[in-house]
Order: structure tokens, then sequence, then C-alpha cells
């Protein structure tokens, strides 16, 4: 699923792998992974992490890779 997120006023496009289970109560904890430029969300995601049980993977497309900086 890719879902925007807006960062400093531009929408980001990131991959989410979501587990398929049910969420505990507290719901699942959250891996960002910011990536190089280099790769984009999808592969970073396909590559790197695979779906996991139990966490939420988040890896971001953008360009200018606003979180280098």
């Amino acid at each position: 699923q890719i879902v925007p997120l807006e960062i400093d006023g531009r929408d980001v496009p990131v991959v989410v792998l979501a587990p398929a289970e049910a969420p505990p109560e507290r719901g699942f904890p959250l891996v960002v992974s910011l990536h190089g430029q280099s790769v984009d969300g999808a592969r970073e995601c396909d590559h790197n992490w695979r779906p996991q049980r139990g966490v939420v993977i988040a890896c971001p497309t953008e360009a200018s890779a606003p979180w280098r900086g």
C-alpha cells in the first residue's frame, strides 16, 4: 500500500507493509526505513524488509531525501 505523507508541504509517497494479523490493543510498532537516493521506497521495502510479523514497515520515496539534511 502506498500512503502520501506530507513533509515540508510536499506529499511524499510512502510504501507501507502491514502485518496480516490483527493488531494488538496497543497497535504495532513502526519501523521507518530512511534509505539513500539510489533506491525508491518500493524497492527498499521489497529487497530489505518484506512483510514482517508484528511490525509495520514504512519506506518513503523522495528524490531530494529531506531526512538526509
